[in-house]
């Protein structure tokens, strides 16, 4: 709701307005940050109804508007940028304790009550009684009464995400808070009504920190079902020349559908579960398969945070089709600074059996089962493959040997997190023809120190012939490309270390290539023709992801 610049605001109620608008709320040029006024001396002055009146309105009604307070049209709720912390339907109980301000007051949405004027004092005839003053600010008392104190906790499950206590205008409110003896036989003599009325205030900030406090707590919604929006299908890749990505891509659905899945294929799809704010225990799938391998497919279950990239759960190969329910060891981590994560999901597929067979796969998820046991994790952001990809350094060609060897370097710096799997590819490799084999390697001050836990890459690699066996893209990769998938799980990984992804090529077709090429010389070394073909195929290192354990990097 719109709100209008106040002509009077203090810093606290500036930083509230600012806080609840963002920096879209522009003051006029005729707003001013006032302070209080410490005594309104009228002392040398006559008592009369105006006196009285401009005490009372500067030492009770403007020190009760001066403070920053909540109210029916200016509150919000500290969701972070989960995008509903002003929507009144979604938070309904808060804002029905909440009451209307006087937004005719100088001070705006953060007036209590408005000043009263000389047709608001009750007199009887005669000299200022206190019954005329009993009656003239009662009303007024009652009113300035409905300053109260809301605390709103916002959670994740059962995890506070933010906790903040205001002050705000509640609808409740105390017609007996004032003992008007107080002021009797005092009222002539003005010299301490200051001091009267100033502890009238304080009975009413006291009876708001203590009296009347509503509590509110607000439980961050789940994502919606699944084939309502609370799982968009992403992409599959294929990790073995044996799978076809053709076919129904669902983008944006619950559902993968792949229509051929050979035999040694390795797959995986990815779905988005966006907005997460408990502990995903566990997903309902429904995988049905189809063609001579059906009852050959292995299925398994990654959840990493989409942000940080970080490895939340993993449940290892089982078999088995229909609806299935895959539960998660342990709860699943979310962010401490965020009141919510994006998950991404990944469907992992093997298929075993002749290679000349296939299985068709149409997989659904039907359920996201939460619970509130969340972690929060330790585990902040990490350097991604968009910021490792330009500092590459490389390609470095060695054409001494029966094959190309390959080399790109990278040194790991300002990480957070242990790399665990790094899933890479060369772009325009579409070609059946351009076969690698690939291996991770651990350097630190020169020395290597270790590679990753699946190579195809070895030393004792030296002929092409045990290149294309090694390779896991010898076959009909269905002109698609192949993600190469580094399990570097089992490398101990510090700041300062270097990478060295290290591939061997050959081409079966030499020249020319369906994408590029270069007519073969006379003479020429065939190591030498795959550098000119992999140069005129015009082939590029691309990372495409970096998945990290839930465990800091030193």
């Amino acid at each position: 709701m719109p709100v209008e610049s106040p002509l009077k605001y203090s810093r606290e109620s500036f930083d509230l307005i600012r806080a609840v608008h963002n920096n879209n709320f522009r003051f006029s040029p005729e707003s001013r940050m006032v302070g209080l006024t410490e005594n309104t001396d009228k002392s040398n002055q006559p008592v009369t109804k105006q006196s009285v009146l401009d005490v009372f309105n500067t030492q009770v009604i403007e020190r009760i508007n001066y403070l920053a307070k909540y109210s029916k049209q200016l509150w919000k709720v500290d969701v972070g940028d989960y995008g509903n912390g002003t929507d009144p339907n979604a938070h309904q109980l808060l804002v029905g304790h909440l009451g209307y301000s006087d937004t005719n007051n100088e001070y705006g949405v953060m007036a209590v009550k408005d000043y009263l004027t000389l047709n608001d004092f009750r007199d009887q005839e005669g000299e200022i009684t206190y019954d005329d003053a009993a009656n003239t600010f009662r009303g007024s008392i009652s009113d300035l009464s409905r300053l109260g104190r809301v605390r709103i906790v916002v959670k994740k499950g059962n995890t506070p995400y933010s906790d903040n206590t205001y002050y705000a205008i509640l609808n409740t409110r105390d017609e007996n808070l004032i003992d008007y003896n107080t002021i009797r036989n005092s009222i002539v003599s003005s010299g301490n009504f200051n001091s009267i009325c100033k502890s009238w205030a304080n009975k009413i900030i006291d009876r708001a920190n203590n009296v009347n406090v509503i509590y509110y707590e607000y439980k961050l919604p789940d994502p919606p079902p699944p084939a309502e929006g609370g799982v968009k299908f992403l992409k599959k890749e294929a990790y073995f020349e044996s799978v076809s990505l053709d076919g129904d891509g669902r983008w944006g659905k619950n559902s993968v559908s792949y229509g051929a899945i050979f035999g040694e294929g390795d797959t995986t799809a990815y779905f988005e579960i966006p907005k997460v704010t408990r502990n995903l225990k566990g997903v309902r799938i429904n995988i049905s398969t189809s063609a001579r391998l059906s009852n050959d497919g292995r299925y398994g279950i990654t959840v990493y945070n989409r942000n940080s990239g970080v490895i939340l759960g993993h449940i290892p190969w089982t078999h088995g089709t229909g609806n299935r329910t895959f539960y998660f060891d342990n709860p699943i981590s979310l962010s401490r600074d965020r009141s919510y994560d994006n998950l991404i999901l990944m469907l992992n597929t093997k298929v075993t059996g002749d290679r000349g067979d296939a299985m068709g796969m149409v997989a659904t998820i039907e359920e996201l089962i939460f619970d509130d046991n969340i972690r929060i994790s330790h585990v902040s952001s990490n350097a991604n493959a968009s910021r490792i990809n330009p500092e590459l350094i490389g390609p470095i060609f060695d054409s001494t040997g029966n094959f190309l060897k390959i080399t790109y370097k990278y040194t790991l710096r300002d990480c957070y997190a242990k790399p665990s799997v790094i899933r890479s590819t060369f772009s325009r490799s579409h070609d059946n023809n351009h076969l690698f084999v690939e291996r991770i390697e651990q350097w630190r001050d020169g020395v290597r120190i270790g590679t990753s836990r699946n190579p195809t890459y070895s030393e004792d690699l030296i002929y092409r012939n045990r290149l294309r066996i090694a390779s896991r893209f010898n076959g009909n990769r269905h002109n698609t490309l192949i993600t190469m998938r580094h399990d570097v799980s089992n490398l101990d990984f510090k700041n300062g270390d270097e990478l060295r992804f290290v591939y061997g090529y050959y081409n079966r077709m030499y020249s020319p290539s369906v994408w590029g090429g270069n007519e073969r010389l006379p003479g020429m070394k065939k190591s030498v023709l795959n550098l000119k073909t992999f140069q005129s195929s015009n082939l590029s290192l691309v990372i495409d992801d970096i998945l990290n354990k839930e465990e800091l990097i030193g």
